[in-house]
C-alpha cells in the first residue's frame, strides 16, 4: 500500500488474521510490543499506539546467550562432531489450509521463528570450550514447492533431506520449513525441519498448535524463552535440594546387570519388527488407558520384560537392568517461566532402573493377571526416579562439583529412545554406537490406527546377529500380551504416582480400587 494513515484499519486495507501475525512480529522486531487482540481490537495505527509498549529492538547477536542444557550437551557426548552436523535434523509435517497464498504462509512461519528463540538459536563455543546458546535474528526460512498432482507424503520425505542438509546450527540455522502447495483446491503441507539441538517431542505439537491457531485466526500467548529456561537450569544445578538427590542417582547406577562393552562411533547393525495393527491398537489404547501409561512407559516396561526374559534363556544372571531414557523436563522452577507451551530441546538425560523380578514370563505373553501386576510394578519404578529425572543432567552435565562423582560409576550400557511420528515425518539423523545396546520405538499412522515399529541397534560384533532378532522377538512378544491383558475386562488400575496428593500403597490403592471399582473406572472420582 502506497500510503498508511494514522487512522486507517489494518483489516481495511487488506490485511488478515495470518497476515496480522507479521505484523505483530516486525513490530516486536522494531521495539513495538503490541498483541493479536490488540490488532483486531485497537486496528488502526493511532489508536495502537496508545496501547503498545516499547521495548529495545531485538537485533542480530543481541548478546542473548545461555549455556547449553544438559540434554544438547548429552547428546554432543553421544554424537561428536555429528552432533553439529547440519543433517543431524528431525522433521514432521502439518496442513496448510487450501487456498492460502505465499504471503499468509510466511507470515505463519514468520511468527513461529519470532515466538520461539530455540528456533534461531546458534550453538557456539566460549572461551573455555563450554557449549553456549546464542540466540540469532529470526530471518524467514521457508521454501515453496509445486506440489500438485504429486505425491506429497514422498515429497515431503524428499524436502525433508534437503532442507536438513541446509541447516548450520553453529550460525543459527536450526530450523526451516518448505511449504508444499498444492493448489487452491487441495490442502497443502508444511515441512518443518528441526536440528536434534532445538527441539524435543513436546516441541511438535507445541508448533502445530501455533500453526492451527494461525490459520484460524487465534492470537498466539506469549512464550516462554528457551535460553531463559537455559539460564534458569544453570542456576539450578547449584540448587541443595538438587545436590541433595546425588547419592540417589550413584546408587541407582550401581549394581545393574554389565553387557559387553562397544567401541563408541563403530559401525552398526540395526533388526526391526512392526507390530500388527491390531495389537498397537490395544497397547496404546486399552492398556496404556486402563493402567493410565504413556505410550513411551509401555513400550519399555515391555523392552525391560523381554530383557530379562532373554537373558534367563542364555543362562545370565538375573539382576536389575538400567536404561538411559529422557524425562519431559518442562518443570516449572519459577512462576514466570511456563514453558508449558515453549519450543526447544528441554528433555532430561537420566537413567532408570527397571528390576522385572522372578515372573511368569509365559503368563506374561498370554495377556494374563500377571501382565497386569508387571506393568503396574514397572510403572512406578520408570516414575521412580529422584525429581522427576531433570537433575541427574544438571549434576552430571553442570554442576562442576558434582559431574566427577556421577562419571565415576558405570554409565548406562542400554540407551531407549521413543519417538511419536503419528502426524507424519522421521529422524534424519544416522544411527551411531553410543551404546552396547540402543531399544527404539516409532508409533506413527494416525490415531485410531497407529502403527507401533520396535528396533535395537548394537555396535557391529559385540552379540550375533541370532541373538538380537531373538531379543527383538521376545519384545514383540511381550507387547502382544500385554496388549491382549489390556483387553480383558478386570485390566487396569491406578498406581501411586497416579494419586501424588496422598500417600498410598499398592496395596491400599487396590483395596480402593476393589471397594470403590464402578465409580473409579467411570472416572468420577466418587472417593
Amino acid at each position: 500500500v502506497e500510503r498508511v494513515g494514522a487512522d486507517d484499519g489494518f483489516f481495511e486495507l487488506g490485511g488478515d488474521s495470518i497476515l496480522c501475525l507479521r505484523l505483530v512480529a516486525r513490530a516486536g522486531k522494531a521495539g513495538v510490543a503490541i498483541t493479536a487482540a490488540d490488532v483486531f481490537e485497537h486496528r488502526t495505527p493511532e489508536r495502537l499506539a496508545a496501547v503498545a509498549a516499547v521495548a529495545a529492538p531485538s537485533t542480530a547477536g543481541d548478546g542473548r546467550s545461555a549455556p547449553a542444557t544438559p540434554g544438547t550437551r548429552r547428546l554432543m557426548e553421544l554424537m561428536g562432531a555429528r552432533a553439529l552436523d547440519g543433517r543431524s535434523a528431525v522433521w514432521r509435517t502439518a496442513p496448510v489450509p487450501a487456498g492460502l497464498e505465499t504471503g499468509q504462509v510466511a507470515a505463519a512461519v514468520e511468527a513461529l521463528l519470532v515466538r520461539h528463540d530455540a528456533l534461531r538459536t546458534a550453538l557456539v563455543r566460549d572461551a573455555d570450550g563450554e557449549p553456549r546458546y546464542e540466540v540469532r535474528d529470526p530471518g524467514l526460512r521457508l521454501r515453496r514447492v509445486d506440489a500438485r498432482g504429486r505425491d506429497a507424503l514422498a515429497l515431503a520425505a524428499e524436502e525433508a533431506v534437503g532442507a536438513a542438509a541446509r541447516l548450520e546450527p553453529e550460525s543459527g540455522r536450526t530450523f526451516e520449513a518448505v511449504w508444499l502447495d498444492r493448489g487452491s483446491a487441495e490442502p497443502g503441507l508444511l515441512v518443518l525441519v528441526a536440528h536434534h539441538l532445538v527441539v524435543d517431542e513436546k516441541s511438535w505439537s507445541v508448533l502445530r498448535d501455533d500453526l492451527a491457531a494461525a490459520w484460524e485466526g487465534r492470537a498466539l500467548g506469549p512464550s516462554a524463552s528457551f535460553a531463559d529456561w537455559a539460564r534458569v537450569l544453570a542456576a539450578r544445578s547449584a540448587d541443595p535440594e538438587v545436590v541433595a538427590e546425588l547419592d540417589a542417582w550413584i546408587d541407582l547406577l550401581g549394581g545393574a546387570v554389565r553387557l559387553p562393552s562397544g567401541t563408541p562411533g563403530a559401525d552398526v547393525r540395526t533388526a526391526s519388527a512392526a507390530l500388527p495393527p491390531d495389537t498397537a491398537a490395544g497397547l496404546l489404547t486399552d492398556l496404556c488407558g486402563s493402567y493410565h501409561l504413556e505410550p513411551a512407559e509401555a513400550l519399555l516396561a515391555a523392552f525391560a520384560t523381554a530383557f530379562a526374559h532373554w537373558r534367563r534363556q542364555r543362562g545370565e544372571p538375573d539382576g536389575p537392568l538400567v536404561v538411559e531414557t529422557e524425562s519431559c523436563g518442562r518443570a516449572r522452577f519459577r512462576e514466570d517461566l511456563d514453558v508449558s507451551a515453549a519450543v526447544g530441546r528441554f528433555t532430561g538425560p537420566h537413567p532408570v532402573r527397571l528390576d522385572v523380578g522372578d515372573v511368569d514370563h509365559d503368563e506374561i505373553r498370554a495377556g494374563g493377571s500377571a501382565a497386569g501386576s508387571l506393568v503396574k510394578t514397572l510403572k512406578e519404578q520408570i516414575r521412580a526416579v529422584p525429581g522427576g529425572g531433570l537433575g541427574y543432567g544438571l549434576l552430571r552435565h553442570l554442576n562442576r562439583d558434582t559431574a566427577p562423582r556421577l562419571a565415576a560409576p558405570p554409565a548406562a550400557q542400554v540407551g531407549f529412545r521413543f519417538a511419536d511420528l503419528t502426524g507424519g515425518g522421521g529422524d534424519l539423523t544416522g544411527t551411531r554406537a553410543a551404546w552396547s545396546l540402543q531399544a527404539a520405538a516409532e508409533v506413527a499412522g494416525t490415531p485410531a490406527r497407529p502403527a507401533v515399529t520396535v528396533s535395537l541397534t548394537w555396535p557391529d560384533g559385540l552379540f550375533d546377529e541370532s541373538a538380537m532378532q531373538a531379543l527383538l522377538a521376545a519384545w514383540t512378544r511381550t507387547l502382544t500380551g500385554l496388549a491382549r491383558h489390556g483387553a480383558r475386562p478386570d485390566a487396569g488400575g491406578h498406581t501411586p504416582s497416579d494419586l501424588p496428593l496422598v500417600e498410598l500403597s499398592q496395596t491400599q490403592l487396590d483395596d480402593l480400587e476393589a471397594e470403590f471399582e464402578t465409580d473409579l473406572k467411570d472416572g468420577n472420582g466418587a472417593w
